[in-house]
């Protein structure tokens, strides 16, 4: 099943944004539930997606350091943050350690397991 996806192309291309923080999460409404999550480190998350293309992740300083040992990262430059000073983000170029031994090696570094998983 991996290879005949691995030959399709995708319809849509998504961007991903990653950063590291604390986050209020709740569920939402009395009928229909919708779970939210809110805070300042979804807002810059929100940044680092908006300010790349279409079928990259991009991440703050703070997720960078949590994943270099496992990924190439690229810097993309500085970009305003409102309410916040100016934030360097990095696009993920590549791994460095083949993806079936990831999950073994994120054991070994601090938060990089909560990333990989978000």
């Amino acid at each position: 099943m991996a290879e005949a996806v691995g030959g399709i192309e995708p319809l849509w291309r998504v961007r991903v944004g990653v950063h590291v923080g604390p986050v209020v999460a709740g569920v939402l409404g009395n009928l229909q539930y919708q779970y939210d999550v809110c805070g300042d480190s979804v807002n810059i998350a929100s940044c680092m997606e908006t300010n790349d293309v279409a079928g990259s992740v991009t991440m703050s300083p703070e997720a960078w350091l949590r994943v270099a040992g496992l990924c190439e990262c690229e810097s993309l430059g500085h970009i305003p943050v409102r309410g916040k000073h100016d934030i360097e983000i990095f696009r993920f170029t590549g791994w460095k350690i083949p993806p079936e031994d990831i999950p073994e090696a994120a054991k070994d570094m601090t938060g990089a397991a909560s990333v990989l998983a978000a």
